[in-house]
């Protein structure tokens, strides 16, 4: 599970939708699709299309996502408020 320093001065998304919570996650802890693409095996392209809303993750991809920063993908997917 991947646990970095958190930025308190940035309020949680206000939307729920995916693209919406990965850009956060990703300021939060201040990665980058650099990053994000040695960490969790996706290419830069992907994670820039995910973050935009362009295109959705497969399931795996998700899955990656929520390992990486420690929350659900109930969270991730706006069904709940609750992180983890």
């Amino acid at each position: 599970m991947y646990v970095k320093h958190e930025r308190p001065d940035l309020p949680m998304p206000k939307s729920k939708s995916l693209s919406a919570r990965i850009r956060w996650l990703m300021d939060v802890h201040g990665d980058t699709e650099v990053t994000l693409e040695g960490e969790i095996g996706v290419t830069r392209k992907a994670i820039s299309e995910h973050k935009n809303g362009h295109r959705l993750p497969t399931v795996p991809v998700l899955l990656r996502y929520a390992d990486y920063y420690g929350v659900s993908t109930d969270w991730l997917l706006g069904r709940t408020d609750r992180q983890n």
